[in-house]
């Protein structure tokens, strides 16, 4: 919830989070949970502390706040030393995702569009919301960088198509009380929001 408030308000907190008292318990939260090892969850299984971890991550980079950096420095550090070969594509999505600070490049791009690929076949909502995420973000970068042959993510739905998805989806969510889903598809309607703005 804090990473896709301050994702969200991007440019207004600026390192200032903690003046917002939501955002405050919350950051103070992540901080009682990191575990000695740097990563983040309950589970005994590293694997299964690959998400929350990445959350933790995408959270304290949104803040922007330097006082983090300790912290963030051992959560990737960690995150880096879970080898790809233990995890499925989802969580490879989620590790890159961290990693990149929630943004990809050019040249992590044909990474991202396999690992979608592979998701599709999941059947979880949150892994079909994450498709949708990972699908934004690629259709972003074609837009504002540089280095993506438009031939290769002609596949991809357009904002329209992302809009009309993620909004409907956020319907199921909320009905559910599902409130990680909710989180991504809440990211998708932002990068969707600001698509709209570049288009205009």
């Amino acid at each position: 919830v804090a990473y896709i408030f301050l994702a969200g308000h991007r440019g207004e907190f600026q390192g200032n989070e903690l003046s917002s008292p939501m955002i405050r318990k919350s950051i103070q939260r992540l901080k009682a949970a990191q575990l000695p090892d740097g990563s983040f969850g309950k589970s005994e299984a590293d694997v299964d502390r690959v998400s929350p971890t990445v959350v933790s991550i995408l959270a304290l980079n949104a803040t922007t706040n330097p006082d983090y950096s300790k912290m963030l420095t051992k959560a990737e550090a960690w995150l880096k030393n879970v080898s790809d070969d233990r995890l499925d594509s989802t969580n490879r999505f989620l590790k890159l995702l961290a990693l990149n600070k929630g943004v990809f490049s050019s040249q992590s791009a044909p990474s991202v569009l396999t690992l979608l690929s592979d998701m599709k076949t999941g059947d979880s909502p949150e892994t079909q919301a994450l498709v949708l995420l990972g699908s934004a973000l690629i259709r972003e970068l074609s837009e504002t960088g540089t280095g993506i042959d438009k031939n290769k993510i002609g596949h991809l739905p357009q904002w329209a198509a992302l809009t009309r998805q993620a909004a409907g989806k956020l319907s199921e969510f909320k009905s559910d009380k599902n409130v990680p889903g909710a989180c991504i598809v809440v990211r998708i309607l932002h990068h969707c929001m600001y698509a709209q703005k570049r288009n205009k």
